[in-house]
């Protein structure tokens, strides 16, 4: 997995972080942080994808 970051009001993207995804345990947790994420009314306005 790899985490991008828009830069402001341009195009071009920095990568963040990367996480190596190798058993369906670690998967189910990011998959479950990424849900806690995009359900956080505080963050909707950030540019990370």
């Amino acid at each position: 997995m790899v985490i991008l970051q828009r830069a402001h009001k341009g195009e071009a993207v920095f990568l963040v972080t990367g996480f190596y995804i190798d058993k369906n345990d670690n998967k189910k947790t990011h998959e479950d942080r990424y849900e806690a994420y995009n359900n956080d009314p505080k963050l909707k306005s950030c540019a990370w994808f």
